[in-house]
């Protein structure tokens, strides 16, 4: 099979972040979540496309989610891959951070989050299905955010969509005892 690494054809367009940052998605076409209710994305590299920022009204320290529908078509024709078919009627949930280069300037990058991060053994090949399926909820207690992939709308197949909900809960800080895993090469 190949690989990403290997396929040139493999990789997706930029992520909806850069599309706003570029301006090449504006306005309407960026729906601002900070309520509860029932929303609805449109595939990020047609015409028409529409993508969520999700954030948390009173907690400027949290940073915002960006939501992405993605179909094989234009750049994200790679979704063909039969080794990408799990992220079909998905949601592509990325998580905005500040990341800092080695001059000191401070940057926005996203975090493309795995949604089923078991499926495969090696990180790398965990690429092929990382969107939240249909049916599916994410929740990020520490966020107090809950998402959920309610269904992809294929009525129109020249204009499909998919409807997500957001559910927004008080913030709580979740301790962890810290773990190492050590593997020898």
């Amino acid at each position: 099979r190949e690989d990403f690494e290997n396929n040139s054809n493999a990789a997706f367009h930029f992520s909806s972040l850069y599309k706003e940052v570029f301006q090449w998605i504006t306005g309407d076409s960026i729906n601002r979540i900070t309520q509860n209710g029932t929303y609805m994305l449109k595939p990020l590299e047609r015409p028409g496309a529409i993508i969520a920022k999700i954030e948390q009204i009173g907690y400027p320290q949290l940073s915002p989610y960006y939501l992405e529908y993605r179909i094989p078509f234009g750049f994200d024709e790679s979704l063909n891959d039969p080794l990408s078919l799990g992220n079909f009627g998905g949601v592509f949930i990325n998580k905005q951070r500040v990341v800092e280069l080695s001059g000191g300037e401070l940057v926005q990058a996203l975090r493309l989050l795995d949604m089923t991060p078991t499926t495969y053994e090696e990180y790398d090949e965990d690429w092929y299905n990382v969107a939240l399926p249909p049916g599916e909820t994410f929740f990020d207690e520490g966020a107090g955010i809950k998402i959920k992939n309610i269904r992809e709308n294929l009525a129109d197949p020249n204009n499909p969509e998919l409807i997500f909900s957001v559910e927004f809960l008080e913030p709580r800080c979740v301790r962890f005892n810290p773990g190492l895993r050590f593997e020898l090469t």
